[in-house]
């Protein structure tokens, strides 16, 4: 095959993509920083939070914090609201501002 004036083997032509398998996804464990990284929060955020007991689900893993990147899409999901007043009620109800 020929492009833009290159030989191009047929192996090259070849795209290979792996996608992991869903339990490989579930099983995925993030640190605080990759969590708070991947929620767009603060990694002390996301600590203070674990601390009120309003943040996402984590594991202990020893003395390390890990969280599946499955519960914080839960997590996250559970907080969508149609209104900055609804966000607001949310907050009151939880204790949290």
């Amino acid at each position: 095959m020929v492009r833009a004036g290159r030989k191009i083997s047929s192996d090259a032509d070849r795209i290979v993509v792996r996608t992991p398998s869903a339990t490989t996804n579930m099983r995925e464990h993030l640190t605080t920083e990759q969590a708070a990284d991947y929620l767009g929060v603060s990694p002390s955020w996301l600590a203070q939070a674990r601390g009120r007991g309003d943040g996402p689900p984590f594991y202990k893993l020893g003395r390390t914090v890990r969280y599946m990147r499955a519960s914080l899409d839960a997590w996250s999901s559970a907080r969508q609201v149609s209104s900055t007043a609804a966000a607001s009620a949310d907050s009151e109800e939880r204790g949290t501002r």
